[in-house]
């Protein structure tokens, strides 16, 4: 039998080391180092295509207006435009006088006759009847009473009026609208008595062209009763009617 196990003696010397066993699985990662500085910049890389455009961007608002420019060259006239519309007819002015009368025409070939005529003094309608034809009816009221024939009196009294002293003045007026053409005086009795010693001044239209106006007088002989040479004078005045 085995005696009992006697005391540890001691440590031997160590051994060679023994060969290098077969590499064990690796271990876990350890925590990373902490990171080094950075290098030196590379080489700028060759430049890269561009992009595509982006969206247009809104419009910016409109800036001040500048100054106006200088006023450039007048251009030539351009071409005439069309005629406008006519404008309305104008009021009918006032009649104008009554034209001289223009010469005679040739002789016509138509030998037809007035047969007669007549006038209404009414309406103022002429009827004229032509022979073997139509009686023509003309309207003539206006040139009714054309021509009027005024007449006046006035008495010369030789206690008044004598050649030495003064003239009796008489004026006969036309009616309004007319103008007097003509005129005269007679005397009553109508005849001249150079025994009166009758005396007239003038006869003679006014400056107006509407009265006709006569002067008479009776001449002195110095002496006697003249109160005999006293007479009445009648004026007349032809008028016509103003256009």
């Amino acid at each position: 039998l085995d005696g009992a196990v006697g005391p540890a003696g001691a440590d031997g010397t160590d051994g060679t080391n023994g060969i290098d066993g077969a590499v064990g699985p690796a271990g876990a990662n350890g925590i990373d180092g902490i990171n080094g500085l950075d290098g030196a910049a590379g080489p700028a890389g060759a430049d890269g295509t561009n992009g595509l455009d982006g969206a247009a961007g809104a419009d910016g608002t409109n800036g001040t207006n500048g100054l106006d420019g200088l006023d450039g060259a007048v251009g030539p006239a351009g071409a005439n435009g069309l005629d406008g519309t006519n404008g309305a007819d104008g009021a009918v002015g006032p009649q104008g006088p009554i034209g001289l009368t223009g010469p005679a025409g040739p002789e016509g070939t138509d030998d037809q006759n007035i047969s007669g005529s007549s006038l209404d003094a009414t309406t103022g309608l002429l009827t004229i009847g032509i022979e073997g034809g139509t009686a023509e009816v003309v309207d003539v009221s206006a040139l009714q009473n054309t021509v009027s024939t005024q007449t006046g009196t006035f008495y010369v009294d030789n206690t008044i009026y004598n050649k030495n002293t003064a003239a009796a003045v008489f004026s006969l007026v036309c009616p309004v609208g007319t103008k007097v053409v003509g005129g005269g005086y007679y005397i009553t009795p109508d005849k001249f008595d150079e025994s009166k010693h009758q005396v007239f001044l003038g006869s003679y239209p006014n400056s107006a062209l509407n009265a006709w106006t006569v002067q008479a007088s009776v001449e002195s002989n110095g002496g006697g009763n003249e109160s005999d040479r006293s007479y009445t004078v009648t004026v007349y005045a032809t008028c016509i009617n103003v256009p």
